[in-house]
């Protein structure tokens, strides 16, 4: 990111975080009007003040361990191998001979 990029971004949380200040203490009635005073994004605006996560900060759907448990699972080099093997399903999909040539 280019330095002026940079400083546009940190304006612009300023700016928010003005706005999000005023709305609090009482000087506008809306957050759009704070937004709009402000000239700050009325949907950022919104979002700091329901204290919603942003997307890249909170947890994907998909991925159903938490970092913690993720840290202490210790997963051997071996263990895909090993996981095939005990699984009938996945042992039968590889034993095809056009499986084995789509995944070479």
């Amino acid at each position: 990111m280019s330095q002026q990029q940079q400083d546009n971004k940190a304006q612009q949380e300023g700016r928010i975080e003005l706005a999000l200040q005023a709305y609090k203490e009482g000087q506008f009635r809306s957050l759009r009007r704070a937004a709009a005073a402000y000239n700050a994004c009325p949907r950022k605006l919104q979002r700091r003040y329901n204290q919603t996560l942003a997307r890249a900060n909170c947890q994907p759907n998909c991925q159903k361990l938490t970092a913690t448990e993720e840290q202490t699972i210790r997963v051997g080099k071996n263990w895909p191998e090993r996981f095939v093997t005990r699984s009938d399903e996945l042992k039968m999909a590889f034993n095809r001979a056009k499986d084995r040539q789509r995944i070479l």
